[in-house]
């Protein structure tokens, strides 16, 4: 993959390839981009039992591809690994066929960029455990729709980007009941968000559990998870299915968390229930949450407050905040006060001038980490325990420590 983000980044500053190969002793391969058929029936007439197509390609099968740059490090004539491959249907006037990877082991490619069009996209079968790097959800008049069968996991751990609109579905229940971990392999059987670098999506993005009697569950792993999707709907569709779970883990401390406050509008359907972790204040901007629990057709919208598992849509130990943080921005760790616990945080952040953090140590919101964003927390300093208002002087041994690591920091850069 970085290899790949290498190449691209060569091309975007005009050097080619062949200038990148004469300056090598040898010039490696690039994985390959492969892009799905849509010749319907191209190797399967079967038609798939409870969806809404006709046809099912095969990803098993070579002559499902087009290799349309690159090279196949599998040799087989499909894309897996670092491979990435492209899924557009809107060819199909009727959207009869779609994506099966029914048969496959488990398999991973470095990113799926889709093209939403009617029907289903890509049906994840249950014989396998999908990793997906980046995804890219191209505009559309349609959903990229992906429907994830039964126990099986599906992780993506790169960028979600894009402006189309997208929904991932988890269908056709779990093997072993309503369990989140498998009890026989131990595997948690997630629909996962992960990855150290933000997302930036904007689209609409729907989280949907379409299963009969089960429950779904989706996790938000990371900072940014959903970037600055337009909208975020989490619902069960299926009348007879259990609860939509979304669990925020504790990487959302601080900033702008899971949800961008600014750009997202969290949608709460039937079922839905957002499992917050211990120590986690999820911050939803105001006027952006609304519920419907019930299903009645109407949302309604949240008010400004903290809000506890004391709520229907809240289960965990961790809090949602709707309308303007309750801490300071200099309280890192949201303890209710500004002292050394919060230096440390922002000393691992430290960029210096010029850098590029998306940390929420960037307290003047100019993309780095440096001795302006340490004089707005001085100035907000409380120590231990403190409160609002309450600003004395930050004790000899945080300045001996903030300047101590600038300055090696500096030395360093």
């Amino acid at each position: 993959m970085q290899k790949i983000m290498n190449q691209r980044l060569l091309t975007a500053v005009g050097v080619s390839t062949a200038a990148i190969c004469l300056a090598a002793a040898t010039c490696p391969a690039q994985a390959a981009v492969f892009e799905m058929l849509t010749t319907e029936g191209l190797n399967s007439t079967t038609t798939p039992t409870g969806l809404d197509v006709t046809f099912e390609q095969r990803w098993r099968e070579p002559t499902i591809w087009n290799l349309v740059s690159g090279v196949d490090d599998g040799g087989d004539g499909i894309p897996n690994g670092l491979d990435e491959i492209i899924v557009d249907r809107t060819a199909l006037a009727n959207g009869n066929t779609d994506l099966s990877n029914e048969g496959m082991p488990d398999h991973s490619i470095a990113k799926l960029t889709g093209v939403g069009a009617p029907g289903t996209d890509i049906v994840f079968k249950q014989s396998a455990n999908v990793t997906i790097g980046d995804m890219e959800i191209l505009a559309s008049a349609d959903r990229f729709f992906i429907n994830e069968e039964r126990d099986q996991p599906l992780t993506i751990n790169g960028v979600l980007s894009g402006s189309g609109d997208l929904e991932i579905n988890r269908n056709g229940g779990f093997s072993n009941g309503v369990q989140r971990v498998d009890p026989v392999t131990g595997e948690e059987e997630l629909i996962l968000f992960t990855g150290a670098a933000p997302n930036t999506y904007t689209g609409n993005l729907f989280l949907t559990n379409g299963s009969g009697s089960q429950p779904a569950y989706f996790v938000a792993d990371k900072v940014g998870a959903f970037g600055q999707a337009a909208t975020v709907n989490l619902r069960s569709t299926n009348a007879g299915s259990l609860e939509a779970e979304l669990q925020l883990t504790d990487n959302t401390i601080g900033g702008e968390g899971a949800f961008d406050d600014d750009a997202t509008e969290v949608y709460l359907g039937s079922k839905a229930v957002l499992n917050v972790d211990a120590g986690v204040n999820e911050i939803i901007g105001s006027g952006k949450l609304f519920i419907d629990l019930l299903n009645t057709g109407t949302f309604t919208m949240v008010p400004d407050g903290l809000y506890t598992n004391a709520e229907d849509w809240i289960i965990g130990d961790g809090t949602i905040t709707v309308g303007g943080s309750l801490f300071d921005p200099a309280d890192l760790d949201q303890d209710g006060d500004v002292d050394d616990a919060d230096f440390g945080i922002a000393f691992a952040a430290f960029t210096g001038p010029g850098g590029v953090s998306n940390s929420p140590a960037d307290l003047d919101g100019d993309g780095d980490v440096d001795d302006a964003d340490f004089g707005i927390a001085f100035a907000a300093f409380t120590g231990p325990g403190g409160g609002p208002g309450v600003v004395p002087e930050p004790t000899s041994l945080a300045l001996l420590g903030l300047g101590g690591l600038m300055i090696a920091r500096r030395r360093r850069a």
